[in-house]
């Protein structure tokens, strides 16, 4: 990759993630980075001290924020991106994402600087659940308005293409993790897996769940598949919290699920003793447009079910290879496909081993020359 220190980017998204700050720090060694942050975060994220690993500029402006917590969004507001449009005069802008105000605002106004847009676009074709024409024709009409693309995968470039963008100003830059991290981390943990796995009153087997506890995660459903096991040696593992945290609770203690743990939102620090005493992880998510906790449990050699309308599924699934897609509304598909795998450990290790070896050739590198190739 050649570092191009003239070039000046902006970079526009709602708020700070712990997974985008090494993503960040590493292109701003290629550009004149400034990253433009919405709010400082949103209600449904417990992430702490983001930005203290940052090596990048960046500004967090002022706004309106208008939380829908039904919906899982946030709708932002910020006329003062026009003033830092102004200010930094950058040669090229990415937005992530189309969605808000302040997006459109921004759009409009590089529209009328002349200066080049990038969409950051993560929706597929599954997760952009578009049932009105008259939406797709106002999404397809925003969509074409840029100049290129930057997309994680190939289910959200088979979407934009849909939506009539020509596929050679699409551009893929993976969705990634620290993957030495969690690999790393979790084979520490795993020395003393028996005894954390004691502490919990966990069985034999673990079924890892790792998302906040709300509607379109199809936690309800994983909880239903797990039942249908009817198998006292397996427990489930859910990391994580929301507004539905009770109400799954009462199922547990209504059907006598007593290996069911709940153990709460965990950060990256403590992650990865979760994903070391796992031998299975599963993403039931209705709706999801990746599923970056996908990467993380590869990274820490478990084998996957994932939900087939996951926006990583098509690119981080290799079926029987590495573990299976599956129909989240349908629960005995996932009992059938949890029980085929825990009943051989054999098939469980090679199948996590075959998890690493896929992730690890999706690295923050590899995402970063995706978007210098757009940025070029």
């Amino acid at each position: 990759m050649k570092a191009n220190s003239l070039q000046k980017v902006m970079f526009i998204t709602n708020i700070p993630t712990p997974y985008r700050v090494p993503w960040w720090n590493q292109l701003s060694d290629f550009v004149d980075l400034q990253v433009i942050f919405m709010d400082k975060t949103e209600k449904n994220r417990k992430w702490e001290n983001v930005l203290q690993a940052g090596k990048f500029k960046y500004s967090i402006i002022g706004g309106v924020h208008v939380d829908f917590p039904k919906r899982d969004w946030t709708l932002h507001f910020n006329p003062g991106i026009l003033y830092s449009l102004t200010k930094y005069k950058p040669q090229k802008l990415i937005l992530g994402g189309y969605d808000s105000i302040t997006t459109l605002l921004a759009l409009c106004f590089a529209k009328l600087l002349r200066i080049e847009c990038i969409l950051w676009y993560e929706s597929t074709q599954d997760s952009a659940n578009l049932r009105q024409s008259f939406l797709k024709r106002i999404k397809t009409f925003l969509i074409n308005r840029f100049d290129k693309y930057a997309v994680p995968g190939e289910s959200a470039k088979a979407n934009l293409i849909a939506l009539g963008v020509k596929p050679q100003v699409i551009y893929i830059a993976p969705n990634v993790v620290n993957n030495t991290y969690f690999s790393e981390k979790s084979l520490e943990f795993r020395a003393t897996k028996e005894a954390l796995k004691a502490d919990l009153g966990l069985p034999d087997k673990v079924i890892l769940f790792v998302g906040q506890l709300i509607e379109r995660k199809g936690l309800h459903v994983l909880l239903e598949a797990y039942k249908e096991l009817e198998d006292d040696s397996v427990g489930l593992l859910i990391v994580g919290d929301g507004h539905l945290k009770a109400q799954y609770e009462a199922i547990c203690s209504q059907h006598g699920l007593k290996f069911v743990k709940f153990v709460g939102f965990q950060d990256v620090n403590t992650l990865p003793r979760y994903f070391a005493i796992s031998d299975l992880f599963v993403l039931p998510s209705h709706r999801e447009v990746w599923g970056l906790v996908v990467n993380e449990a590869m990274a820490s050699e478990l084998p996957v079910l994932c939900s087939k309308y996951a926006g990583c599924a098509y690119d981080l699934i290799q079926e029987g290879e590495n573990g299976y897609t599956f129909d989240p509304h349908d629960a005995t598909e996932l009992a059938q496909k949890m029980a085929l795998l825990l009943n051989d450990s054999f098939v469980l290790r090679q199948m996590g081993q075959a998890s690493k070896k896929i992730i690890d050739r999706y690295t923050i590198d590899t995402s970063v020359r995706g978007i210098l190739e757009a940025l070029n």
